[in-house]
């Protein structure tokens, strides 16, 4: 079973909304491995990761076929679109979740038409030797804005990052954003065209 020395306890905030917290270990990797004594290479939430951004997700209940989501060390784009294709596709609200960002670019990219988008732009984004970087689920953003941006750490833009989520039938040419500052609004939407900055995500 996958442990951690430090580790992120999840906490509904209300009904749709996952609020995530964390226990920063500032001594790093390598006195994390040491206190649990279980995984040589265990990291807690705001750990340096392999590719040189920051963890903000401990999958402590293995629930996923990862452990970690890392935060990439810079934006993928300032300004770039959701997609160039306006309709709704159909992703719905349920992918916000965590461990969906990934599937969610898969889809998005696969669209029949498709050109350009923030999920093609982490796609394509390559650093510190990797280039398994995905757009991050509605969630996903959120738990990085809430462990990593709102504790000071991760270099980010006081600004309005894109997710990998639709907004849902209600507004069916739309997707959702994570507002990094605004900390109490778990998300927002605005039309498919509109641009919006790419901050990518890995798992291991």
């Amino acid at each position: 079973m996958k442990t951690s020395g430090r580790v992120l306890f999840p906490v509904a905030s209300t009904a749709v909304v996952l609020v995530l917290f964390a226990c920063s270990n500032p001594a790093g990797p390598d006195l994390a491995a040491d206190i649990q004594g279980s995984e040589t290479n265990g990291y807690s939430i705001g750990d340096t990761g392999p590719a040189g951004g920051w963890i903000f997700y401990i999958d402590v209940e293995n629930e996923h076929d990862w452990t970690y989501l890392e935060a990439a060390p810079t934006d993928a784009s300032e300004s770039v679109a959701w997609s160039n294709i306006s309709q709704y596709f159909g992703l719905g609200v349920l992918s916000g979740n965590i461990g969906r960002g990934a599937s969610n670019t898969a889809l998005i990219v696969a669209q029949d038409g498709h050109t350009e988008s923030a999920a093609q732009v982490a796609l394509d984004y390559e650093a510190g030797g990797f280039d398994d970087w995905f757009l991050p689920s509605n969630m996903e953003l959120e738990a990085m804005r809430d462990n990593l941006h709102l504790a000071g750490i991760g270099n980010f833009a006081v600004a309005q990052h894109w997710s990998s989520m639709e907004m849902g039938t209600g507004s069916p040419n739309s997707g959702r954003f994570v507002d990094f500052g605004n900390p109490d609004s778990p998300w927002g939407a605005v039309t498919k065209s509109s641009t919006r900055r790419v901050r990518p995500v890995r798992s291991f």
